[in-house]
């Protein structure tokens, strides 16, 4: 298994069936089998093979005993002129030899696109490792070491940057295919998504991307922040049609100096806060301004400043009317197009303004009251985005 994942054998193993329409088994380079339909064989040694790789041949045929119309060929896999490994195929002498070319040069491809991803993957987590330090890094930082590691790995710091948190909300898991073998079906959808991410960010731009669970954080080496949301509403509007999942954006300012760009990307959390907490595809730091003064008040005080407001009601009251406050103070107070939006007669929602009235104390219609109102709100909806 040194050179495999349990996920990249299952892939060579299933193409290489399908194309040959043969029993493929495959072998690490002491003839241990990592695959076999029989799971009796796996970790178990093949002498045949083991025979085949020490003797320095590429490819062996094997009668089976016992069998007339089956043999067994064998493929020695290759990767920079060392034997890692060998392919077992099961099937007909004839249909093995119709379709031996295509399988030695298919299972050479499948080697080389492994380990070209293997790179890829490491060169990835170095880049993460290397953007998580650059997140932590202050104007007053000795970025002298920094700067040659981030050299190394093809970072340019001297670009201008913009930082993008994109949150994922109700991410679902992926069904797993029929015969398939069971996965974290989560990760694998979060795998998935972050591949579409790279494939939409400009990479030789030096553009990056690193993923944590239902975040994934992009580094846009754009001084435009037009021109990021424009790249930012297509991933959107990507990842949206194809799976049912929300997606809401918090966008630093452009950063300039590569030692802010930590700020940038706490600035990009709040706004993606923001976003959520108001139920809005984007939020832009620069936009903020209440928000900004709310980040600095402690959750306790948040909290008690609800109960306060709400006092005495129930959860489900409070749920109901935060709803219908967001669409509310949305509509600038305006009460024939918050009727129109949440399909009620108009007055039946003064009824119900005047039902929070009666109940907190704070009349929605109230200039004063309703700013009350509006923070408590904003708190209930930065704490609990699902509501509205």
């Amino acid at each position: 298994m040194k050179h495999f994942t349990s996920n990249s054998i299952e892939t060579m193993v299933s193409l290489l069936s399908e194309i040959s329409d043969l029993q493929v088994d495959m072998l690490d380079d002491n003839a241990v089998y990592l695959s076999s339909a029989d799971a009796s064989k796996i970790g178990q040694t093949d002498p045949v093979a083991a025979q085949m790789l020490s003797e320095n041949l590429n490819e062996r045929y094997h009668n089976l005993p016992g069998e007339q119309e089956r043999v067994a060929y064998y493929i020695v896999m290759w990767h920079n002129n060392q034997k890692i490994g060998a392919f077992r195929l099961t099937g007909p002498l004839e249909k093995i030899d119709a379709c031996k070319k295509v399988i030695q040069t298919v299972s050479s491809l499948l080697i080389e696109d492994h380990f070209y991803n293997e790179r890829e993957r490491m060169k990835a987590s170095s880049i993460a490792i290397i953007i998580d330090e650059w997140f932590h890094l202050t104007p007053d930082s000795d970025c002298s070491e920094f700067y040659e590691r981030a050299k190394i790995t093809g970072i340019d710091l001297n670009l201008p940057r913009v930082v993008v948190q994109m949150h994922i909300h109700n991410l679902q898991r992926l069904p797993n295919e029929p015969g398939k073998p069971q996965h974290n079906t989560l990760g694998r959808l979060a795998d998935v998504l972050f591949n579409l991410m790279l494939n939409h960010i400009d990479r030789e731009r030096n553009d990056y991307c690193v993923s944590a669970g239902n975040d994934f954080v992009l580094l846009l080496a754009v001084s435009d922040l037009k021109e990021a949301k424009k790249l930012i509403e297509q991933l959107k509007y990507s990842i949206e049609r194809r799976y049912a999942v929300s997606v809401f954006s918090g966008f630093s300012p452009v950063m300039t100096d590569f030692r802010t760009v930590g700020a940038g990307y706490r600035f990009a959390q709040l706004a993606t806060r923001v976003a959520r907490s108001q139920n809005k595809p984007f939020a832009f730091y620069d936009d903020l301004s209440m928000e900004l003064l709310l980040s600095n008040i402690p959750p306790s005080v948040k909290q008690d400043y609800v109960s306060k407001v709400y006092q005495g009601c129930t959860p489900a009251e409070i749920r109901e009317w935060t709803n219908l406050l967001a669409v509310y103070f949305k509509c600038n107070g305006s009460l024939n197009e918050t009727a129109k939006q949440l399909y009620l007669h108009k007055n039946t929602l003064q009824y119900k303004l005047s039902k929070i009235f009666e109940r907190t104390g704070f009349d929605p219609r109230n200039r004063i009251d309703c700013v009350t109102l509006y923070l408590a709100n904003y708190i209930v909806l930065e704490y609990d985005p699902g509501v509205s």
